[in-house]
């Protein structure tokens, strides 16, 4: 009894149900017009009547008339990236199917009007594959695949589900990690947008003396060496390492704002372990400061093997109200905890020059002991109305607003720089890139 209310309640009427239905209601009128017609027309409803009870049969001849099972690339998602994943559908009736696929998409993406509409023969598989792109940390819940399937020229549809719910975390952008740990192996960084970096002078820590190669500096050749080998010999140097990096996290409300869906504080996360992990990658010592109105968390530079994981999990946890940042406990924090000197990049969004001349004597100090290094944000909106052809009046005035907005980002800068302050002026969108630019560019010229 209970599968027989389970069946009943999952029967849908498909259009052309309703198509055959309009056409039957305008005979039956059409047949008391002129009641000759009426038995034939009479004759065509019952044949039709006995067809959709054979195709309601057909539809729950087989219990489990589908397969299907979701897989996806990662075990857990990639936060602002494109998340790929696959559906795997197996026809198990012995009837072709037309099918139609609901994806039960996590709450979070608000996606609702997604379909794919196919039919399938007796015994074949077909693959889905689409990609979401979250943009925001947590929990997303999957819930479980539907189907609405019916015969080839059926009327009858039939709702079937098959149990697929999965919990996936978002954790900060990994995707895009993998995709500079791939280039670097290959020495293929260029393509992402890393510059080659010309060295300054040269490397004072030895690693090893080696055989000469086309294109090794003739000025480090060891001479004994290569008169106790009868080989040319030159000494190898390497980049400094073990040097502590520090990316500092500003988790004030200033951070809120969106670019393309996703937070500045949710750009700031995904391109903080991308740089963590390229540091690490280079022998330094990753760490990470976030603050808000008081330090959230403090990650000491440290080049233990669990280094990235703790990071990681960090990262995914971090929480903010988005209130006030405060600077003054951020160089009290510094000061106790961080001894030797580091390189800090600071991703923070100071938007009027008052607001920097609050915070710029703590950037001063800071700057005293460490390398300092802020990221000001660029505002995209704004650059594409100053770019943007102005045809009215009111496009004029938010046009030179947006200008004296874009001014004031010009003086801050100008304003940091003579304090001896390095910034990086970056769309969000590049974050990552400009970063991991800055970052081989100093410490390829020893200035950390």
């Amino acid at each position: 009894m209970k599968n027989f209310f389970h069946n009943l309640f999952s029967i849908r009427l498909s259009n052309r149900f309703y198509t055959f239905s309009g056409g039957f209601i305008f005979l039956f009128v059409t047949a008391f017009l002129f009641e000759p017609l009426y038995q034939f027309v009479m004759a065509l409803f019952i044949i039709w009547i006995v067809y959709l009870a054979y195709d309601v049969y057909m539809l729950f001849k087989y219990s489990i008339p589908i397969s299907a099972n979701r897989k996806s690339s990662y075990s857990k998602l990639s936060n602002g990236d494109d998340n790929e994943f696959s559906v795997f559908i197996h026809n198990l009736a012995g009837i072709p199917l037309k099918i139609t696929f609901f994806e039960d998409f996590p709450c979070q993406l608000q996606i609702r009007d997604q379909s794919w509409e196919f039919v399938l023969e007796p015994g074949k598989s077909k693959f889905i594959d689409y990609s979401i792109r979250p943009v925001s940390r947590g929990i997303y819940l999957f819930g479980n695949l539907h189907f609405l399937i019916q015969r080839k020229y059926g009327f009858i549809r039939r709702h079937y589900e098959t149990d697929a719910q999965r919990e996936m975390a978002c954790y900060p952008s990994f995707i895009r990690l993998r995709q500079f740990e791939f280039l670097a192996i290959h020495n293929r960084l260029h393509e992402m947008g890393i510059k080659r970096i010309r060295k300054i002078g040269r490397s004072t820590e030895f690693e090893q003396i080696k055989e000469y190669v086309q294109g090794d500096d003739i000025r480090v050749i060891n001479w004994k060496a290569t008169a106790r080998t009868k080989k040319l010999m030159v000494n190898h140097y390497v980049d400094e390492k073990s040097q502590p990096v520090y990316a500092v996290l500003d988790m004030g409300r200033t951070m809120y704002l969106p670019f393309n869906g996703i937070t500045l504080l949710g750009c700031a996360l995904n391109a903080t372990f991308v740089f963590s992990h390229i540091a690490w990658v280079k022998s330094d010592k990753p760490g990470v400061i976030a603050f808000e109105k008081d330090i959230a968390f403090h990650i000491p530079a440290l080049n233990k093997g669990d280094q990235l994981y703790k990071i990681q999990e960090q990262l995914y946890k971090a929480q903010t109200a988005f209130e006030e940042s405060s600077y003054y406990f951020l160089y009290k924090n510094i000061r106790k905890h961080v001894r030797q000197r580091s390189l800090m990049i600071l991703f923070t969004n100071i938007e009027y020059y008052i607001t920097l001349q609050r915070k710029i004597k703590y950037l001063q100090r800071i700057n005293k002991f460490h390398r300092l290094v802020v990221v000001v944000f660029q505002n995209t909106e704004l650059k594409k109305l100053i770019d943007a052809d102005a045809e009215t009046t009111y496009d004029i005035y938010k046009q030179a607003i947006a200008i004296q907005f874009e001014n004031q980002k010009r003086k801050i800068i100008q304003e940091l720089s003579r304090h001896g302050i390095i910034t990086i002026y970056t769309a969000p969108e590049h974050l990552t890139v400009n970063v991991i630019n800055k970052y081989l560019e100093l410490k390829a010229r020893n200035l950390f």
